[in-house]
């Protein structure tokens, strides 16, 4: 037997009538007013006229119902349809509202994603889809502190014959972590710090390109990349601060999806018809 709204009323109609009717004439009395007495007033008018209108829905099912068709109008407007999940004879009006609610925000994500401009191959020949002869790529992990926090973040490396490319992929709010990620991967180039003075400048090392991709993918419309050059001066690497801003190349896109599973599921989750 489908589960009961608690909010039901067979009266909604009438309930609803009544509660615009009165609210309009709150408005029309008070126009122009920004008193706090009439934002409040305001606001508990716009929260009755919502329960009058949910107050029509008898059961779950039908309160669901409404909802998906809802959400999935939207959805299709804006050309990012995604499938709303099962919830069971056993669902709540809360379960229905979280899932309302995650909905709206996955749909926002490939709006997103689906508004993101198109990858761009860079000029020179570093993070190409294709690998060039002589070069070699290796993504890994590097796990940082900072402070009281620690992360995981993922790199991407390119080890060419005279140059290192080394690229970290950062989520929005960890910018925090850059300088930390930067110095561990320093500290892996390195020779190690106990060697004496003359042997660490008999070795050169190769110069090395760092970039730090900030990675929004399906959160926002914006995503950069910017570079650091470090040049070895026979102690250490040493750079200067972040300059230029690039476009994101196919391979370090495809690495930010990595990421995250519900990422790659959300890129490909757009279908044409709601799921029954």
């Amino acid at each position: 037997m489908p589960r009961l709204m608690d909010t039901y009323d067979p009266n909604w109609e009438r309930r609803l009538d009544m509660m615009l009717a009165l609210g309009y004439e709150h408005l029309n009395a008070h126009r122009g007013s920004l008193s706090p007495e009439y934002i409040q007033k305001s606001k508990w008018f716009r929260d009755e006229v919502n329960r009058a209108h949910f107050a029509r829905y008898r059961t779950v099912p039908d309160y669901e119902d409404a909802m998906r068709q809802l959400a999935q109008s939207s959805a299709r407007e804006g050309g990012c349809l995604l499938p709303w999940p099962d919830l069971g004879d056993d669902a709540t009006r809360e379960d229905v509202d979280a899932t309302y609610n995650a909905y709206e925000k996955s749909v926002d994500r490939v709006r997103a994603f689906k508004s993101l401009p198109a990858c761009v191959e860079w000029d020179e020949p570093v993070f190409r889809s294709k690998l060039p002869d002589g070069v070699t790529r290796t993504m890994d992990n590097v796990v940082v502190g900072c402070g009281d926090m620690s992360g995981t973040f993922p790199i991407v490396i390119e080890q060419h014959p005279e140059h290192w490319h080394v690229c970290l992929i950062l989520k929005p709010g960890l910018g925090m972590f850059t300088f930390a990620v930067l110095r561990e991967i320093q500290s892996r180039i390195e020779p190690p710090p106990k060697r004496r003075w003359w042997q660490r400048r008999l070795r050169p090392q190769p110069p090395i390109s760092f970039y730090c991709y900030w990675s929004q993918v399906l959160w926002r419309t914006h995503e950069q990349i910017r570079t650091i050059e470090m040049v070895w001066d026979g102690e250490r690497y040493r750079g200067h601060c972040f300059k230029q801003t690039r476009p994101v190349p196919r391979i370090l896109f495809e690495a930010a999806l990595d990421t995250d599973p519900a990422l790659k599921w959300l890129a490909g989750a757009m279908v044409n018809e709601p799921s029954p």
